[in-house]
């Protein structure tokens, strides 16, 4: 009787063996291919195959064995590995690595393999869970393994006669292969090994027949909703339908309906529709449910609060949602950019991100509201993606130019003529006016008077300054609400939610802001006040005022003061002046939409812009990314510095105590229902605030530390329900509010 080899443990009579989970992962990848098999080539699919045939082979070792058949009471057979192992102070060696020593470069020759092709499919097995690559270099200075495999006595041709492949003892060969740093062609053929192998490993793993939803067709829904409406596609939608196949930079007017020509340009592929905010994610997502584009159920939304917004679902099974929005099995996603960009870091266990953009279509929306280092991430993954297969679409009403320039190495289909909202008469619509203003501070009697009749917007650059002007127009006027970033998650959510309604309905008022409306809130308001800041946040903020209606009044609608809040802090001085300075060619008259195409243009100038640190700092993070070596960055390390973003939760001192009180914190440790707990930690989240790190560290004797919960704080301050946090915190110059991503 031959010897059965085992891949998991479980009991005598279940355990699940090495042939049959194989079988489950080819059994997995026969029904992707059968959705997405036509997005790869004959090789890419043999490659993928080949890896899923090896991945486990390796756990055919004695020692591996052993373990196992001792969990399910099986008898041990002596293992040459384990006296060596003994003798030479070893670790496990992760079975991982005895499967890379499998791949049959001979036979992936004949086969058609080239080099790179089969070190990447040789790094993809080895790798195939994550492994800190520092223990992987000591493996090979620490250990001699070919002796090891030498006296191990697994014949794989016995194990499975279907497979040729035979023991290697090239261990140098397959170490430096594993670690050393891949040139970008063999990184990204790794990165679509790998990523596919663990997909398919994964589902099979968990008990899964499929890695993948079917997709439905986008179109079809959005042109069964138009007819319904009585809507015709307009200029900008056919032009999406017509290079469904294409890369697509679209530059837009605001309230063209570029979320509707992006969805259809996505038509029946996989599609990630990323935007910079959850808010904004969270009204995609409702928009396309609502208006029946897309089968409710084929569609889902990720960023860092899915799981908390889903636990309120009763009738669902939330963790399975959860688990498959998570593995992106759906057709349709709405999600935040750092959910699928994080493979630019090559980070181990990342690569499954890029592999899934291969075969996908992603729509980047709102590009201009990112940090340049964010953008780096952008362009280079852009990069990535296209040499992967995979099609994108950057969908923004304004484009610095270099950004068209590092893409330049990609074909892609630009709109050259820029499409424009169109009035009636077919006439490009006039929604703003403008009117500078070289003053330090707002009118705050023209603001007042203005609010009696109409919606009025006030945008500033800072928190600080958006209650110093709450509080002065507070004095003169009872309709005034403030929103910032540092009023708790519910307060802020309750105020997203007044400020988008009020936008919709007939009274009039004064709303005051920072930037976290720029690019999350579908609001419109009938006057603009902002302060001076960088041309793409200022046409951002003029995107809140007139959004789709037509502005024909002789006096300004959109008045700018150039405060100088921010200036050289949050906003690059170069930028914040040539935005100044050719905002000016515009001043006092109507800023047509092609004019702001225009001034985008000009601003960014590349030639003029490259000395900034706005600009330099794009290059140095794509260069940066450019240079980066495999593994160099574990997962959580990649996720920390892409964000960028090293923030906390605070809770005040009072409703800490709140919680002490009532034994809050101990039922919450003491609760092992997942359910519920999440649901605490979610009552918990929603009384805090999210404070940056560094202004933790600079005034630290305020804050102290919630040691059941990690990276909460709870300190004395100030809070208003109306006003936010009041305390004056070190920096505040420096804060860009907003919370992107």
């Amino acid at each position: 009787m031959s010897e059965v080899f085992y891949a998991k443990s479980g009991n005598k009579e279940n355990s699940e063996t090495i042939e049959q989970h194989t079988n489950n992962l080819l059994s997995v990848l026969d029904d992707f291919i059968k959705i997405y098999g036509d997005k790869f080539n004959a090789n890419q699919l043999e490659a993928i195959k080949y890896c899923c045939l090896l991945h486990d082979i390796g756990k055919c070792n004695s020692r591996f064995q052993n373990k196992i058949k001792k969990v399910n009471g099986i008898k041990e057979r002596d293992s040459s590995l384990d006296y060596l192992y003994k003798e030479n102070n070893i670790e496990e060696i992760p079975h991982g690595f005895f499967s890379g020593l499998y791949v049959d470069r001979v036979y992936l020759k004949e086969l058609g393999f080239d080099i790179e092709d089969i070190k990447a499919i040789i790094m993809a097995v080895t790798n195939h869970h994550i492994r800190d690559i520092k223990f992987i270099n000591g493996i090979k200075k620490k250990y001699n393994l070919k002796n090891i495999y030498d006296k191990e006595d697994v014949n794989i041709k016995k194990y499975n006669p279907l497979l040729k492949y035979t023991i290697r003892n090239e261990l140098n060969n397959l170490m430096n292969e594993s670690v050393s740093p891949p040139n970008d062609l063999v990184w990204s053929k790794f990165a679509l090994y790998k990523g596919m192998l663990n997909k398919i490993d994964y589902c099979a793993s968990g008990g899964n027949t499929y890695c993948e939803i079917k997709p439905e067709n986008l179109r079809l829904g959005i042109e069964k909703n138009f007819k319904k409406n009585n809507y015709g596609l307009n200029e900008c939608q056919e032009f999406m339908l017509s290079n469904l196949e294409n890369n697509i930079i679209l530059r837009a007017s605001t309230g063209i309906g570029k979320t509707e020509a992006a969805l259809l340009w996505g038509g029946s592929d996989k599609v990630f529709y990323t935007l910079p905010l959850k808010v904004a994610i969270n009204s995609i997502f409702d928009r396309i449910v609502k208006s029946e584009y897309y089968d409710k159920d084929k569609i889902t939304f990720l960023h860092s609060d899915t799981l908390d917004i889903l636990i309120k679902d009763e009738s669902k099974d939330v963790f399975d949602i959860y688990r498959k929005t998570r593995d992106l099995a759906y057709p349709l996603t709405v999600c935040t950019i750092d959910q699928l960009f994080l493979f630019t870091y090559k980070a181990l266990g990342t690569e499954i991100l890029a592999s899934t953009l291969k075969y996908s279509k992603i729509i980047i929306d709102e590009i201009q509201s990112y940090s340049p280092k964010i953008m780096a991430h952008i362009v280079y993954g852009l990069k990535v993606i296209n040499e992967l297969g995979g099609k994108f679409c950057i969908m923004t009403a304004t484009l610095p130019p270099f950004i068209k320039e590092e893409l330049s190495s990609i074909n892609f289909v630009t709109n050259e003529s820029f499409f424009e909202k169109k009035d009636e008469n077919g006439n490009a619509l006039l929604r703003h006016k403008i009117k500078i203003e070289d003053k330090s501070d707002f009118n705050y009697d023209e603001i007042i008077e203005k609010s009696k009749a109409k919606k009025v917007l006030v945008i500033v650059n800072t928190v600080k300054k958006s209650q110093e002007v709450f509080l002065k127009l507070k004095e003169f006027s009872d309709n005034v609400i403030l929103l910032h970033s540092r009023f708790t998650m519910e307060d802020r959510k309750k105020k997203e939610e007044e400020i988008m309604l009020f936008s919709k309905g007939n009274e009039a008022g004064i709303w005051v802001t920072t930037q976290i409306v720029e690019a999350s809130l579908d609001i419109d308001f009938d006057v603009l006040y902002t302060e001076m800041c960088g041309a793409d946040s200022l046409l951002q903020r003029m995107g809140r005022c007139f959004r789709n209606r037509a502005y024909l009044e002789s006096e300004a609608n959109v008045y700018i003061y150039n405060t100088k809040n921010g200036y050289g802090c949050i906003y690059d001085k170069t930028i914040y002046n040539r935005s100044l300075d050719f905002l000016k060619i515009y001043q006092n008259d109507y800023f047509k939409e092609s004019y702001k195409d225009r001034y985008v243009n000009d601003v960014y100038e590349t030639e003029a812009i490259k000395y900034t640190d706005y600009y330099k700092e794009f290059k140095k993070c794509f260069q940066k990314l450019n240079d980066l070596m495999i593994g160099f960055l574990n997962k959580k390390e990649a996720v920390t510095k892409f964000r960028d973003i090293k923030s906390s939760l605070v809770l005040s001192k009072r409703d800490y105590e709140k919680f002490l009180d009532i034994g809050f914190f101990n039922t919450y440790v003491a609760t092992t229902n997942k359910k519920q707990k999440i649901r605490m930690l979610s009552e918990i989240r929603n009384k805090c605030i999210s404070i940056s790190d560094n202004l933790i560290r600079k005034n630290r004797n305020m804050f102290s530390k919630i040691d059941i919960l990690e990276g909460f704080y709870y300190f004395e301050c100030k809070y208003d329900g109306n006003i936010g946090l009041q305390e004056n915190l070190l920096d505040e110059e420096s804060f860009l509010d907003g919370g992107i991503i």
